[in-house]
C-alpha cells in the first residue's frame, strides 16, 4: 500500500527493501568494470528524480507520491551505502550542496509552484528539513542546473509567475456576466431552431469568445528574480518581480539584471524594463 506524509517531519534510518534505485561505482582506469554498488533503495515504484555527488557523500531524491531525500556514503567505492532518509511531500529535482552540512533542493511542491528546500545533513543518518520557500509558479532551476548562480554566497535564480490581465476596454464584470448568460441562451435557441441561422450563430459565438476574454482575462508568464541567502539555518528570500516575459536565465549587472528568455531584457534593480532585444 502507498502511504503519504502530510507534514515534513518523518525521519527514519533506511532499510533499502525492494527499491528500484542504486548507485553503481565503475573503475575508470580499466574497462569500466563494476567495482561496487549500493543496496537498492527507495519505496516500491519510486524512481530517481535528483541526485548529486559531493566528494564522499551523495544526495538523492526519489519520487512517486512522496519525496524521500537520501544521504549516501560513498567513502568506500566497493561498498556505497544509504545512511539516512527524510520523507516529505513533493520532490526536489535539483540538489545543490552549499556546505558539508546543508543542501538546497529545488522542485515542484505538493500544491504546485516550485519550492526551494534547505536540508540539514549534519547527522547523515537523520537528515532534517530546516526551511522551505516558494520561489515562483515555475522555475527552470528545477530541471536545468545552469539556471542557478552563486554570487557572494547567495543563490540567484530566475522564476516565473503566471499573470492574468483584463482588457480595460471590457465592460464591468457584472455587465459582462449578464450579457454572457444572455448570449448563451440565445445560442441555445439558435442551435435548436428548425432552420438555424448560421450567420447569426457565428456572430453570437464571436461575441461569447470576446466576453470570455473579459471575464477570465488573458494570461502570460512574467519573470521574477529570486535571491536566496542560506544563512542561520534558513532561506532568506528576496524576490523582484520584473516587466520582462518568461525568464530562463538571470545575470547580475552593476545597475540591474539581464533577463534571458525568448527575449533578452535589461531591467533595473527594481525590475523595471530599460531595454529589450527580441
Amino acid at each position: 500500500p502507498t502511504t503519504t506524509t502530510e507534514a515534513p517531519t518523518t525521519t527514519t534510518t533506511v532499510d533499502p527493501g525492494t527499491g528500484l534505485n542504486e548507485v553503481v561505482v565503475l573503475d575508470t582506469e580499466g574497462a569500466l568494470d563494476v567495482v561496487g554498488r549500493s543496496p537498492r533503495f527507495g519505496h516500491p515504484g519510486e524512481t530517481l528524480h535528483g541526485i548529486r555527488f559531493a566528494g564522499d557523500v551523495g544526495y538523492a531524491v526519489t519520487f512517486l507520491q512522496t519525496d524521500p531525500f537520501y544521504v549516501l556514503d560513498l567513502a568506500d567505492p566497493a561498498a556505497p551505502k544509504v545512511l539516512g532518509e527524510l520523507e516529505i511531500p513533493g520532490f526536489s529535482a535539483y540538489l545543490h550542496p552549499i556546505s558539508d552540512t546543508e543542501v538546497v533542493g529545488f522542485g515542484p511542491g505538493p500544491e504546485g509552484g516550485v519550492l526551494a528546500r534547505l536540508f540539514d545533513v549534519t547527522d547523515p543518518t537523520r537528515p532534517t528539513l530546516l526551511d522551505t520557500v516558494v520561489v515562483g509558479d515555475d522555475s527552470p532551476v528545477a530541471w536545468d542546473h545552469h539556471a542557478l548562480r552563486v554570487v557572494d554566497g547567495r543563490l540567484l535564480l530566475p522564476a516565473n509567475q503566471w499573470v492574468t490581465t483584463r482588457d480595460p476596454a471590457c465592460p464591468p464584470e457584472v455587465e459582462a456576466e449578464a450579457r454572457w448568460d444572455q448570449l448563451i441562451t440565445e445560442l441555445n435557441g439558435a442551435y435548436t431552431a428548425t432552420d438555424p441561422d448560421w450567420e447569426r450563430i457565428e456572430g453570437l459565438e464571436r461575441e461569447v469568445s470576446e466576453l470570455d476574454r473579459c471575464l477570465y482575462g488573458t494570461g502570460h508568464e512574467q519573470a521574477r528574480i529570486v535571491w536566496l541567502d542560506p544563512a542561520g539555518g534558513s532561506l532568506r528570500a528576496t524576490t523582484i518581480d520584473t516587466d520582462a516575459d518568461r525568464a530562463d536565465r538571470v545575470l547580475p549587472l552593476e545597475d540591474g539584471y539581464l533577463v534571458v528568455g525568448e527575449d533578452v531584457t535589461r531591467v533595473d534593480a527594481r525590475g523595471a524594463e530599460t531595454a529589450v532585444l527580441d
